[in-house]
């Protein structure tokens, strides 16, 4: 996911408007939650 953030950031040359704008900001919810999905299991395995 952090792969598609880049490169829609590398595409816009850093400039985001528009919809890449809404696009960024759905693929960076979707990075944190699944990020932190991640760590609540490591957690739970580690406990």
């Amino acid at each position: 996911m952090s792969t598609e953030i880049r490169e829609l950031v590398t595409a816009c040359g850093g400039w985001l408007y528009g919809a890449a704008r809404v696009r960024y900001a759905e693929l960076v919810e979707e990075w944190t939650v699944a990020v932190a999905a991640e760590r609540r299991i490591e957690v739970v395995e580690a406990a």
